[in-house]
């Protein structure tokens, strides 16, 4: 799986990595330091192909990914500036059957979970509101424990979801399910 890092999550994705590798789980770590970055991300160019699980450690705002600020002079020719919105999304991703879990606060919108399942992902899912650094870790450890015992995506969700409401912030898209 791909553990996705977009600015200060703190010790989050330490914490998240540890942990799906004591599960067994095999995670590729991607820094994200400017937007090509993330772009290479969305649409599939630096993941390995058997990658099925994308999780994305970040910031959310009003259902955009917070991206670092770079000097103006940094940016490279065509890349985009400011935070990663729907459009920006559609705009850039390609990830044909992938689930996608983003810890960030506001990222489980609707029109953020639509723009991923229109770019080919099987399921999406995020926070629809603020939520609690540690219900987001604490939603993805669960999550994945679920999964490493055999869990299908809706048991686990369900399962990570009814920890508390922190947890329940947490919504689960499926691609086959229209929104």
């Amino acid at each position: 799986m791909a553990l996705v890092v977009i600015g200060d999550v703190g010790e989050e994705a330490i914490a998240i990595r540890i942990t799906l590798e004591y599960f067994g789980f095999r995670v590729i770590y991607y820094p994200i330091g400017r937007p090509n970055d993330f772009i290479n991300i969305l649409n599939s160019n630096v993941l390995y192909d058997d990658i099925s699980d994308i999780i994305i450690c970040s910031h959310g705002e009003e259902g955009a990914f917070i991206m670092p600020l770079l000097g103006v002079n940094i940016y490279e020719k065509g890349e985009p500036l400011g935070n990663f919105n729907p459009d920006v999304i559609k705009r850039f991703g390609k990830l044909k059957r992938k689930t996608v879990i983003t810890t960030g606060c506001t990222l489980g919108f609707e029109t953020t979970a639509k723009a991923f399942l229109d770019i080919g992902c099987k399921y999406f899912i995020g926070a629809t509101d603020d939520v609690d650094g540690n219900a987001a870790l604490i939603f993805v450890q669960s999550f994945y424990y679920k999964i490493a015992n055999g869990a299908t995506i809706e048991s686990a969700y369900t399962f990570a979801n009814k920890i508390d409401e922190q947890t329940s912030l947490f919504k689960l898209y499926d691609n086959q399910k229209n929104l």
